[in-house]
């Protein structure tokens, strides 16, 4: 699911590192992989480049309380 998931921002020409560690786009992968797969907030933070797992916890509560997920 990774790989599809990779493969196909890809194609649409998203690059993760280019964009900023808040993006939205990466906020809303990382709640998706968060929630469907068994990965870690620090290695999904890692492959999404957002910085650490400290960083993105708060945005992904940010995220669930503005009813994202």
């Amino acid at each position: 699911m990774l790989r599809i998931a990779s493969a196909s921002l890809r194609r649409q020409g998203v690059d993760l590192k280019s964009r900023p560690k808040g993006d939205s786009v990466k906020v809303v992968l990382a709640a998706r992989w968060r929630a469907e797969t068994t990965m870690t907030l620090g290695w999904i933070a890692e492959r999404l480049a957002v910085g650490t797992r400290g960083y993105l916890n708060p945005l992904l509560d940010r995220r669930r309380k503005l009813g994202g997920e």
